[in-house]
């Protein structure tokens, strides 16, 4: 069992019971107790748990934010399976807003469609779109916030506010039914809503370990996104809850099932 494979076990096993030990969990996976406390350490720095003393129990409420490596290293297989999901939604002719992410930062490397272009305040996509002649791309320009490599400030909300675009491929830390759509940043809410505001279609980029946490700051409703695009851990039963309110939920693009 892949390490990422068995911490995504290790949050199943807690969704259904709320609380486990560290002794439950070495009977129920193959590994040692030192393995399994150095799983439950990291998911702790995650934010998806908290330690208790012989066990954890799970963190509904969360505003630790890793620093951005870190976050690049969490689910790294799940995110690149999403941003080549995500990008396959695009199409020739679109204008795309890229949320900062590493989960959003993912859709660039599959970016091949024609006269495309892309509005991001992600200072890791700039450096990613430059490798891209055929892309025109646009930088909503600010101050870089470290932990996110994100632009913000009163500069970037004041040039997103001019623009329209077809889609946006937003970033979230949280997805709740009753908390909607959450980040830890506070300084990333007002950038993230206007992005909102600015896109004709709205899909939150997310890997599956998003659902059921809350941040700090609400981003958005429910109802106010259109799709979220997420790997296919996540759990059908949980999936049709949020269909139920509206939201399309998007594991996989039947029209691009053989490239994924």
């Amino acid at each position: 069992m892949f390490v990422e494979e068995r911490k995504k076990r290790i949050l199943d096993i807690l969704q259904d019971q709320h609380r486990v030990t560290v002794n439950q969990l070495t009977e129920s996976l193959p590994v040692s107790e030192a393995t399994i406390r150095r799983d439950l350490q990291d998911l702790e720095q995650q934010g998806s748990l908290k330690r208790t003393r012989g066990g954890a129990i799970l963190s509904h409420s969360s505003n630790f934010e890793p620093p951005f490596p870190q976050k690049e290293a969490l689910a790294s297989e799940e995110k690149k399976y999403i941003g080549k999901l995500a990008a396959s939604f695009l199409n020739d002719g679109d204008t795309v807003i890229i949320d900062s992410g590493t989960t959003t930062l993912q859709t660039i490397a599959h970016l091949n469609q024609k006269d495309l272009t892309v509005i991001t305040n992600s200072v890791c996509a700039i450096t990613a779109l430059s490798q891209k002649p055929d892309i025109r791309f646009i930088v909503a320009g600010g101050y870089n916030r470290c932990q996110s490599q994100a632009l913000v400030g009163d500069w970037t909300l004041t040039m997103l506010k001019q623009f329209h675009a077809n889609k946006l491929f937003l970033g979230v830390d949280g997805i709740d039914l009753i908390y909607g759509f959450t980040t830890p940043s506070i300084e990333e809410v007002a950038i993230k809503q206007q992005m909102i505001k600015c896109a004709d279609e709205v899909f939150v980029i997310a890997d599956s370990n998003k659902f059921n946490r809350v941040t700090l700051n609400k981003v958005a409703e429910i109802e106010e996104v259109d799709y979220i695009i997420t790997d296919p851990q996540l759990s059908p039963v949980l999936a049709e809850k949020y269909t139920n309110r509206g939201v399309t939920i998007i594991t996989k693009n039947e029209a691009a099932a053989n490239s994924l």
